[in-house]
Protein backbone atom coordinates (compact mmCIF):
# COMPACT_ATOMS: atom_id res chain seq x y z
CA UNK A 1 0.00 0.00 0.00
CA UNK A 2 3.06 2.24 0.11
CA UNK A 3 2.89 2.82 -3.65
CA UNK A 4 -0.82 3.64 -3.39
CA UNK A 5 -0.10 6.13 -0.60
CA UNK A 6 2.51 7.87 -2.73
CA UNK A 7 0.30 7.85 -5.82
CA UNK A 8 -3.12 8.60 -4.31
CA UNK A 9 -2.60 9.72 -0.72
CA UNK A 10 -3.50 8.55 2.74
CA UNK A 11 -7.27 8.65 2.26
CA UNK A 12 -7.19 6.23 -0.69
CA UNK A 13 -4.81 3.97 1.21
CA UNK A 14 -7.02 3.85 4.29
CA UNK A 15 -10.11 3.27 2.15
CA UNK A 16 -8.46 0.22 0.52
CA UNK A 17 -7.20 -1.07 3.87
CA UNK A 18 -10.67 -0.96 5.43
CA UNK A 19 -12.18 -2.47 2.29
CA UNK A 20 -9.66 -5.32 2.57
CA UNK A 21 -10.46 -5.88 6.24
CA UNK A 22 -14.19 -5.98 5.46
CA UNK A 23 -13.53 -8.38 2.59
CA UNK A 24 -11.38 -10.81 4.59
CA UNK A 25 -13.13 -10.79 7.97
CA UNK A 26 -16.05 -13.06 6.93
CA UNK A 27 -13.69 -15.41 5.10
CA UNK A 28 -11.57 -15.85 8.22
CA UNK A 29 -14.58 -16.17 10.52
CA UNK A 30 -15.86 -19.01 8.33
CA UNK A 31 -12.82 -20.96 9.55
CA UNK A 32 -13.44 -20.23 13.25
CA UNK A 33 -11.09 -17.26 13.49
CA UNK A 34 -11.07 -15.24 16.67
CA UNK A 35 -10.17 -11.61 15.91
CA UNK A 36 -7.76 -9.95 18.33
CA UNK A 37 -6.78 -6.99 16.14
CA UNK A 38 -7.64 -5.90 12.63
CA UNK A 39 -4.84 -8.06 11.19
CA UNK A 40 -4.37 -10.56 14.04
CA UNK A 41 -6.57 -13.62 14.34
CA UNK A 42 -6.14 -16.76 16.42
CA UNK A 43 -7.49 -20.19 15.64
CA UNK A 44 -8.08 -23.23 17.81
CA UNK A 45 -6.67 -25.43 15.08
CA UNK A 46 -3.66 -24.94 12.79
CA UNK A 47 -5.63 -26.67 10.03
CA UNK A 48 -8.36 -24.00 10.35
CA UNK A 49 -5.71 -21.29 10.18
CA UNK A 50 -4.14 -22.81 7.07
CA UNK A 51 -7.50 -23.28 5.35
CA UNK A 52 -8.45 -19.69 6.24
CA UNK A 53 -5.23 -18.31 4.79
CA UNK A 54 -5.75 -20.15 1.49
CA UNK A 55 -9.38 -19.00 1.33
CA UNK A 56 -8.23 -15.43 2.01
CA UNK A 57 -5.64 -15.70 -0.78
CA UNK A 58 -8.38 -16.85 -3.18
CA UNK A 59 -10.64 -14.00 -2.09
CA UNK A 60 -7.85 -11.47 -2.63
CA UNK A 61 -7.08 -12.93 -6.08
CA UNK A 62 -10.74 -12.62 -7.12
CA UNK A 63 -10.95 -9.07 -5.72
CA UNK A 64 -7.79 -8.07 -7.60
CA UNK A 65 -9.00 -9.66 -10.82
CA UNK A 66 -12.25 -7.71 -10.65
CA UNK A 67 -10.47 -4.47 -9.73
CA UNK A 68 -7.90 -4.94 -12.49
CA UNK A 69 -10.72 -5.23 -15.04
CA UNK A 70 -12.23 -2.00 -13.68
CA UNK A 71 -8.82 -0.28 -13.51
CA UNK A 72 -9.17 0.12 -9.74
CA UNK A 73 -6.51 -0.28 -7.06
CA UNK A 74 -5.53 -3.83 -6.21
CA UNK A 75 -4.93 -5.27 -2.77
CA UNK A 76 -1.40 -6.44 -2.06
CA UNK A 77 -0.61 -8.04 1.26
CA UNK A 78 2.78 -9.21 2.44
CA UNK A 79 1.51 -12.62 3.53
CA UNK A 80 0.24 -14.83 6.30
CA UNK A 81 2.26 -16.06 9.27
CA UNK A 82 1.36 -18.97 11.53
CA UNK A 83 2.83 -20.16 14.81
CA UNK A 84 1.36 -21.98 17.76
CA UNK A 85 1.69 -21.79 21.52
CA UNK A 86 0.36 -19.99 24.55
CA UNK A 87 -0.49 -16.30 24.58
CA UNK A 88 -1.55 -13.89 27.28
CA UNK A 89 -4.98 -12.68 26.26
CA UNK A 90 -7.39 -10.41 28.12
CA UNK A 91 -10.75 -10.55 26.33
CA UNK A 92 -12.20 -7.18 25.39
CA UNK A 93 -8.80 -5.47 25.47
CA UNK A 94 -5.80 -5.17 23.20
CA UNK A 95 -3.72 -7.16 25.68
CA UNK A 96 -2.42 -10.23 23.89
CA UNK A 97 1.20 -11.11 23.58
CA UNK A 98 3.53 -14.03 23.54
CA UNK A 99 5.71 -16.00 21.17
CA UNK A 100 2.84 -16.98 18.81
CA UNK A 101 1.89 -13.32 18.31
CA UNK A 102 5.49 -12.20 17.78
CA UNK A 103 6.50 -15.08 15.51
CA UNK A 104 3.35 -14.96 13.39
CA UNK A 105 3.76 -11.23 12.96
CA UNK A 106 7.39 -11.58 11.90
CA UNK A 107 6.52 -14.35 9.42
CA UNK A 108 3.46 -12.70 7.88
CA UNK A 109 4.34 -9.02 7.98
CA UNK A 110 8.12 -8.80 8.02
CA UNK A 111 9.33 -11.80 6.00
CA UNK A 112 6.48 -12.88 3.71
CA UNK A 113 6.11 -11.29 0.30
CA UNK A 114 3.47 -11.47 -2.41
CA UNK A 115 0.83 -13.11 -0.20
CA UNK A 116 2.82 -16.22 0.69
CA UNK A 117 1.80 -18.36 3.67
CA UNK A 118 4.69 -18.96 6.09
CA UNK A 119 4.38 -21.43 8.96
CA UNK A 120 6.78 -22.17 11.76
CA UNK A 121 8.39 -25.60 12.17
CA UNK A 122 6.22 -26.37 15.19
CA UNK A 123 3.07 -25.81 13.10
CA UNK A 124 4.48 -27.91 10.27
CA UNK A 125 5.43 -30.76 12.59
CA UNK A 126 2.16 -30.57 14.57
Amino acid sequence: MEKLAIRSGAEATLRLKFQALDLLRPVLLKYNAIPLEDVLYVFKSPSDALAASFAAKQTIALFNSQNRALKKDELNISGFGMHTGTIVFVEGTDIHWGDPVNTSSKLGQDIAQEGIVLISKIVKDG
